[in-house]
């Protein structure tokens, strides 16, 4: 029989490793699922011939991690790490020669509770030549030929944190972050689950994933934007980046704007809140709370500067605009240019062309930008209500 699943696979796979009654056989890239392991070491312990494959990477082997090492060192069973330059990638495992389980799912919290995954579930009976039964012995095959390229080890390694930046990239930080958050929700501990949390935030520079993640969870008391947030437009028009009402964390769809005029040097765009559609009646955010003359205000009204644009005609040079704010409210705007001339080079000649088709070479153009721009909204007074 051949089933598929895409939905509850941790407890399908968990069902099928209590049915063992002599051996388990594991092949898997990603490896951090704490209960799916304990039972296959009861399983162990209690007689099952168990050989596992891992891949030799940081989620798998972390201190703070499963600790394989107490599994290698019953009698019947095995632990093979692959090597990084010849790295298994697969996701399977044999139970008792007679179920298979294969398919995208690494046994993992993130992969349970975050991506989108599937497994097929192969049983096979007493007859012989079915597909069932060749799909078995060939995954089989296949188990025997990765564990003839390895050594079973007896002593297995441990990475530790100050390791990480040397052995783990950023899409395994983030992987890392996310898996952690996943088991973080599985607690029952509300404290344990926030800390777990915390500490996987650590792991990202830009971490906004996991904090949406951990939003969807309820793992933190609930916040809310009380003033939309936006920028004022050439027009004078208030563009809402965030919507009053947002819950924390936000990460708004990028805006995209275009530059007004033909040839224009510089962008500026000014950060206001309020509700107003004019972006001049609504009020301006400022940079630095303590400033409070006229003059200091001018020059502190919160912003993001682009300068030694290209020159091109009006539309020609588009930004993206994106606006992120944190579960502490705070806040990141980050507004750049989209255009490939401008990102390409730090030093520009710009060159334009008057109406009777004349060039005139303006010369070299240093860019200056200011694209990114922090605020902790906690600042305001009334930006921020617990719900």
């Amino acid at each position: 029989m051949i089933t598929s699943h895409f939905n509850n696979i941790n407890h399908i796979i968990a069902n099928e490793i209590d049915k063992a009654t002599k051996s388990i056989f594991i092949a898997m890239y990603f490896f951090t699922n704490k209960g799916l392991f304990e039972k296959i070491f009861r399983k162990a312990e209690n007689g099952v011939k168990v050989s596992l494959i891992i891949y030799d990477h940081y989620i798998n082997l972390r201190k703070e991690g499963i600790q394989f090492q107490k599994l290698a060192n019953l009698e019947n069973a095995d632990i093979y790490i692959s090597s990084k330059f010849n790295p298994i990638h697969d996701k399977f495992c044999i139970i008792d020669e007679r179920t298979l389980i294969t398919g995208s799912y690494n046994w993992t919290k993130a992969a349970e509770r975050y991506n989108e995954e599937n497994i097929l579930l192969v049983s096979k009976d007493e007859s012989e030549g079915t597909l069932e039964d060749k799909l078995i012995n060939d995954y089989i095959n296949e188990f025997n030929k990765l564990v003839s390229k390895l050594e079973p080890q007896d002593k297995i390694r441990v990475y530790y944190k100050q390791e990480m930046d040397e052995v783990c990239g950023k899409e395994g930080r983030e992987y890392l972050m996310l898996d952690l958050i996943c088991e973080a929700a599985d607690l029952e501990n509300k404290e344990e689950a926030q800390e777990l949390a915390k500490e996987a935030f650590l792991l990202s520079e830009d971490n906004i994933k996991g904090q949406l993640l951990a939003s969807k969870f309820d793992l933190f008391p609930r916040k809310r934007i009380e003033h939309s947030i936006g920028m004022r437009t050439a027009d004078n028009e208030f563009l809402v980046l965030i919507p009053k009402g947002s819950y924390l964390p936000i990460e708004n769809v990028d805006e995209t704007t275009t530059t007004s005029y033909d040839n224009q040097k510089e962008c500026y765009c000014y950060v206001y809140y309020g509700e107003d559609a004019i972006a001049s009646n609504n009020k301006p955010m400022k940079a630095d709370e303590k400033r409070k003359t006229f003059e200091e205000q001018k020059i502190n009204h919160l912003h993001t500067q682009i300068i030694g644009l290209p020159l091109r005609p009006q539309g020609e040079v588009n930004f993206r605009i994106k606006c992120i704010i944190d579960l502490n409210g705070r806040m990141t705007i980050i507004d750049k240019p989209i255009n490939a001339d401008y990102l390409r080079e730090e030093k520009q000649r710009n060159i334009i062309t008057n109406h009777s088709g004349q060039k005139k070479d303006l010369g070299i153009i240093v860019k200056k930008t200011i694209t990114t721009v922090k605020k902790d909204l906690n600042e305001i007074d009334g930006m921020i209500s617990e719900v």
